[in-house]
This record gives structure tokens, C-alpha cells and sequence, in this order.
């Protein structure tokens, strides 16, 4: 099968620019031997991406002296692709060039060959996915054009990869579904001609299983006639297989992918019996850092799907610390997002908030990363380009030369034709850096509109958190009164049981009718009091649906309502032994809600009688003052008690917040008075205060 006629980009790629044809078939004495039993070892070694392992085979490889350069530089490409496990550096897109030049030096097509598939991924990670397809396809040519069987299959397997970091999840699905027929057999049957290798079918088994699974997710878009749950018998075949073949990586990766799907579908258990396989496998070999840290996020996310989201919130931390320890920058993503929405569940709003941040931050190094790695990509395309084309024209300039010894004209028509070349090459590099910066528009376009949904739905989350923060503390204040009361119905209703009895048996005592009546008193009132008590809290809950209207809004004097509002608080002041001090007070005339205005300074003279004045040995002045500023007025409200601590200041404002909780204190007044200051009078409410220095409350309005 050969790959280049299935390997069409979409019309946005197509003009990105790729390598030239390399290496014509059987033109180096390498390219008629089959590859070496210890290089197909380490073949398997990267496609199970034991990063430590390979690199040490490699490198003992490269140590050896007797080592050909054809089998060098097909070392020195499959140690590129090893460092491109971590992420592509700068300096990858240069390497990867460097290599291909040589390559072509030597006139090997396998060594050409392998080179560009090592290009390939470079591509990939700078996003010239059009150039990475076709650099894998042009491999493909060469290996058929060889014979290598064994190699093109590995460039299936590369392509797959290409495919899904473009996340173009449907053409993988569609170009290699169909090679998965067939029976899966292990590593004790000799392959037959053309049959893929267990350990590729395994690999591609993966892969594809991974297209399935993401072909819906939220970031990828929908893909109609795609359910992820058909990746889970995919999955199931690749577990299956693993187990032939034997290999802890391999069985390990397998039991990772199908936990996870089966977690997002809600099937726990298996979930957690694969996650327990692979504890015992781990007992065996040990985990790298990557599989050690996979492990632990699908542990946390079957707690946190199984209902312990405390307990998965501490799991998660654990994946961010080992990710930000070891470098895993591709998986600390995945645990700050799953770290923030187990947050949410758990009501921990500041830490989801700083794990979305966190996130925010990691999106905004890796888009600068990429910008950098894409902008070295294009300049090092651009320089392989000029190079190409200066080489190509100082052979043309020599062939030049020597015909210019006998025809000046066959001098001059070459030239034009340098001009020309060198016009094309310079136009096709604008081109394709035009096309490149379109596309890298349209990226950080699209991942604004991501961080925009992103933040729009925690703002959402907050909303709902305060909500039900309200409706808790409503809940609980309405508790005691409401609890008491019961209480004291059920005890009247004991007594009354008692005398009951008394009566029918004819042994009632003038006695027990006075302790009856005293019960039935004592009970009552305590009833009387809870009742009152729970309906000035439905009352002052009720006030916090404040609404925007326009129906009351009239023209008013402040201190005019301030006077009229001290008239209903005349008989609590006086018993309180309070003196109102009116002196700073004038005619402020303004337009706006004067019932809103009165509620307020209610909510603080009220204030200041539970609070400052209650056990205050001090003088007890409460003092009203106004004036006019330029731009409204300016109302205080200012008091001579206790005062309020500096730790407190910062919270008097926030509901059910209340040094005197269960004392006739609901901490909500003062959350109503900034509530009514702020959206229905359109102003703002300040606080001035020390301990034993009173408090003084500062209410500013517009005009």
C-alpha cells in the first residue's frame, strides 16, 4: 500500500512548503540489506517510548567505531525523534536539516528515508502538519522503493501520530481502521509477508482507539457518527494483545488508555480493577515518572468520579507537583483542568481559581513556545531553501562558465533562468510565511475564544457558590430559633401528656394546673421568641432580592430621612443610654430611593446598638453627619462604642459575618446596607474604624 495518494491535506495546508525528493532507490549498497536485528530492537524500544532505555542502546551504539555512516545518521535520526518525547526545541528543525543534507550527500534511500520521518515529527510539533504528511508519504515512496516492508509500517504508525497532534481524529480513524482486520496474534507465530508485527498492531490498536476517544471531546469539536465508547473494544483488543506480546510498557500504556475511557463512561469498577493491575505491575518493574504520574491522575479521576472529590482534590495535587517536578508539561495541562473542576465540586473556589490560572499561564508559555519553535521551523525551511537554490545555481553558474567558452549567449539565457529561479524560491517563502502567520491568527483566535468560554463558565460556578454559600447560611441561622421552638413544643406537649393522665386518673392537684400553666408559659414564649426571631430572618433575607426600579426614585432630603429614620429608634436609643448628636447635619437634597436611603441608615443605627454600645462602659454617642460634595453627597454614621478589629473590617461586609452569632446577631445588615448603598442607590459604603475608637460609616451618593 502506498501512503502518498491517501495523504491529502486540507486546502489551508496544502501551500505549506516541504522538503524536496530525496535518494532514488538503489543507489547505496545499505539500501539491498535488511536492517539489523539490535537497530529493530531499539525500534521497538521508541515505539514503546522508553526513552531511558533507547537512549542507552543508542548511545552505546554511536560509541562503536566500526559503526558505517549510513548507520549513523540513521542513529543520529531516530536520537532526534527520542528528544522530541520532551518537546521540540528550537534548534530541532536545524538538526533535523542538517541530517537531511547529509543524507542526501550519501545517496542512501533508507537513510533519506528515516531522516524524514525523524522531519516529519519536527513539522508535526511546529504545526506544518501539510509539510510532516508529505514528508511522511515521500518516506513511504522510498521505503517501497526498497522493499522494506518492516519500515513502511513504521511510517504508518508515524503518520497516525501526525494525524493525531493535528487532531484530525476522523482521517486517522479513516486511513487506518481499516488495517486493523484481521486475527491479533502474539509474538510466538512467525509474522507472515506483509502482516504488521504485533507489537505495531498493538501501537496502531492505540491509536486509534485515542482517535475514537477524542474525536468528541469539547476542544476537538463533534464528529458526527463518532461515539468514544467505540474506542473501549479497540482498547480491549490492544490490552489483549499486550498480554501476548508481554511487555510491561506495552500493558501498562493499554490498561491506561481503557481506565481512563472507562472512567468518562462511568464503568468504576473495571476502571479500578485496570488501575490495580497496574499497582501490581509496577510491584514488578517500576514505573517511570510519566507512567507513575498517569497513574496517579486516573486514580484521582475514579475517586472524583466515584464521589470523593476531597480525596481525588488531594490526588491531584500530588499529579501537579510530580508533572512540575519532572518537566511533563503535556500532562500538567490535563491535571490543572482536572485539578480546577474537581475545585468547583469541592466548593474550593480559590484554588480552582488559581489552578485555571495556573493553566491560563501554561497555554500562554506553550503558545509562545510553539510561536518560537514555528518561526525557527519557517527559517530553517527558508535557509534549506536558499541553500538548495544557491547550490543548485553554482553548478548551473559552472555549467555556465564552460559553455560560455564557446556560445556567450548560452551564458546569458542561463543566468535569466538563475534570476528567475531564485524570484520563484523567494516568492514561495513569502507565500508559505504568509499562510503560516493566517494560521497562527487563527490559533491564538481560537484558543481566546477557548480561555473566554473557560472564564465565563468559573464565573458561573462563583455565582452558583455564593448562591448556595446564602442559602447554607439562611439555613442554619433559621436553625436555632426554628429548633428551639420545637423544643419547646414538644416539652409542652409532655406536659400536657402528663396532665392528661393526672386527670383521667382523678388525681389532679391545684399544683399541677400551676405548673401546667407555667410550662405552657415558659414554652410559649420561648416559642414566641424563636418565631419572631426566624421571621426578622426571612424578613432581612427577603430584602437582599433587591431589583432595579425606577418607580420610587424622587427628589429627597438626606437629612430629612435620616431625622424621620431615628424617630422609629427614639425609645431604643433612650433605654440604651445613647445621645444622637444632629449637629453636622444639613439640608441635602438629591434625587433617588428615599425608602432605600432609610433602610440603610436603619441597618447601621441598628448596627451600632447590638454592637458598639452592648457592654460598653464608655460614653455612648451616636452621631449623624452630611455634606454636600461636587459630584453627590456624603453621609456619616459614626458611633463612640468598642469599635471593630482590623481582622474583621475586611469581612463586616459579607453575609451571615457576625461577632455575635446566636446572640441576635444574623450578619446580614450590614451585607443589606452595602447591598442597598451599592445597587439600588447607585453609591458606595465605607468603613473607618479601631478598636475602642468607635466605628464610623461613610455613605457616599451621586447627585
Amino acid at each position: 500500500m502506498t501512503l502518498r495518494p491517501a495523504l491529502s491535506a486540507p486546502p489551508s495546508l496544502q501551500s505549506s512548503p516541504v522538503p524536496e525528493p530525496v535518494a532514488p532507490a538503489g543507489s547505496h549498497p545499505a539500501d539491498a540489506q535488511a536492517d539489523p536485528p539490535w537497530l529493530q530492537a531499539l525500534d521497538e524500544l521508541i515505539l514503546e517510548e522508553r526513552q531511558d532505555e533507547a537512549l542507552d542502546s543508542l548511545h552505546q551504539w554511536l560509541a562503536r567505531p566500526e559503526l558505517t555512516p549510513d548507520l549513523v545518521l540513521r542513529l543520529q535520526a531516530r536520537e532526534l525523534r527520542l528528544q522530541l518525547l520532551n518537546g521540540c526545541s528550537p534548534a530541532a528543525a536545524e538538526q533535523a536539516y542538517a541530517l537531511l543534507e547529509s543524507a542526501q550527500s550519501l545517496g542512501s534511500a533508507r537513510v533519506s528515508a528515516d531522516v524524514l520521518c525523524s522531519m516529519a515529527l519536527v513539522q508535526s510539533a511546529t504545526r506544518l502538519t501539510a509539510a510532516a504528511m508529505q514528508a511522511v508519504g515521500q518516506a513511504d515512496a522510498l521505503y517501497e522503493s526498497i522493499g522494506d516492508t518492516r519500515s513502511r509500517q513504521l511510517a504508518r504508525l508515524l503518520l497516525a501520530r501526525v494525524l493525531m497532534a493535528a487532531e484530525m481524529f476522523v482521517e486517522l480513524i479513516r486511513q487506518f481502521e481499516p488495517l486493523l482486520g484481521g486475527p491479533d496474534v502474539g509474538d510466538d507465530r512467525p509474522v507472515q509477508d506483509g502482516e504488521m508485527p504485533p507489537r505495531l498492531r498493538c501501537a496502531l490498536l492505540l491509536s486509534v482507539g485515542a482517535a475514537y476517544a477524542n474525536a468528541n471531546t469539547e476542544l476537538s469539536g463533534s464528529a458526527e457518527g463518532i461515539d468514544s465508547r467505540q474506542a473501549i473494544p479497540i482498547y480491549r483488543r490492544a490490552l489483549a494483545l499486550a498480554e501476548l506480546i508481554g511487555s510491561p510498557p506495552t500493558r501498562v500504556r493499554c490498561r491506561f488508555s481503557l481506565a481512563n475511557l472507562m472512567i468518562w463512561t462511568g464503568q468504576l469498577d473495571e476502571a479500578a480493577q485496570l488501575l490495580r493491575e497496574v499497582e501490581q505491575l509496577a510491584a514488578q518493574q517500576p514505573l517511570s515518572l510519566l507512567n507513575r504520574a498517569h497513574l496517579r491522575q486516573n486514580q484521582a479521576l475514579l475517586a472524583w468520579k466515584s464521589g470523593r472529590a476531597r480525596e481525588a482534590l488531594l490526588m491531584f495535587r500530588e499529579v501537579r507537583a510530580m508533572c512540575e517536578q519532572g518537566g511533563l508539561l503535556f500532562l500538567l495541562g490535563r491535571a490543572l483542568l482536572r485539578l480546577a473542576e474537581c475545585a468547583e465540586d469541592c466548593g474550593d473556589l480559590a484554588q480552582a481559581l488559581e489552578a485555571r490560572q495556573a493553566q491560563v499561564q501554561l497555554l500562554g508559555a506553550n503558545l509562545r513556545a510553539q510561536q518560537q519553535n514555528f518561526g525557527q521551523g519557517m527559517l530553517s525551511l527558508v535557509q534549506h531553501a536558499r541553500v538548495a537554490a544557491q547550490n543548485e545555481l553554482l553548478q548551473r553558474q559552472g555549467n555556465s562558465l564552460e559553455q560560455a567558452l564557446a556560445q556567450r549567449n548560452g551564458e546569458l539565457n542561463e543566468t535569466l533562468s538563475r534570476l528567475r529561479a531564485e524570484m520563484s524560491v523567494r516568492r514561495a517563502a513569502e507565500a508559505a510565511l504568509t499562510e503560516a502567520h493566517a494560521q497562527l491568527e487563527l490559533k491564538v483566535a481560537q484558543r481566546t475564544r477557548e480561555l473566554e468560554l473557560a472564564m465565563r463558565r468559573l464565573m458561573e460556578h462563583e455565582k452558583q457558590a455564593a448562591l448556595s454559600y446564602l442559602v447554607a447560611g439562611v439555613a442554619h441561622e433559621l436553625n436555632t430559633p426554628l429548633g428551639n421552638a420545637l423544643l419547646a413544643t414538644s416539652s409542652a406537649q409532655a406536659g400536657l401528656q402528663e396532665f392528661g393522665q393526672a386527670f383521667e386518673a382523678n388525681r389532679l392537684r391545684r399544683q399541677d394546673v400551676q405548673g401546667l400553666r407555667q410550662n405552657l408559659q415558659a414554652n410559649l414564649d420561648i416559642v414566641s421568641h424563636g418565631l419572631e426571631r426566624a421571621t426578622v430572618l426571612l424578613r432581612n433575607f427577603k430584602a437582599l432580592a433587591l431589583q432595579d426600579s425606577s418607580d420610587d426614585i424622587e427628589w429627597m432630603d438626606a437629612a430629612q430621612v435620616a431625622h424621620n429614620t431615628l424617630q422609629a429608634f427614639t425609645g431604643a436609643l433612650r433605654e440604651a443610654g445613647v445621645t444622637v448628636d444632629l449637629s453636622g447635619l444639613q439640608p441635602l437634597r438629591l434625587r433617588g430611593h428615599a425608602a432605600a436611603l432609610s433602610q440603610v441608615l436603619a441597618q447601621l443605627i441598628e448596627n451600632a446598638l447590638l454592637h458598639a454600645f452592648q457592654g460598653w462602659s464608655g460614653e455612648r454617642r451616636l452621631s449623624l453627619h452630611g455634606r454636600a460634595l461636587p459630584e453627590g453627597l456624603e453621609l456619616r454614621v459614626a458611633d463612640s462604642g468598642h469599635g471593630i478589629a482590623r481582622e474583621h473590617q475586611a469581612h463586616v461586609f459579607d453575609p451571615f459575618f457576625s461577632t455575635r452569632m446566636g446572640q441576635g446577631g444574623s450578619g446580614l445588615g450590614l451585607y443589606l446596607a452595602q447591598r442597598l448603598v451599592v445597587q439600588r442607590l447607585g453609591g458606595e459604603l465605607a468603613l473607618n474604624s479601631a478598636l475602642g475608637r468607635g466605628a464610623e460609616f461613610i455613605i457616599r451618593l451621586p447627585s
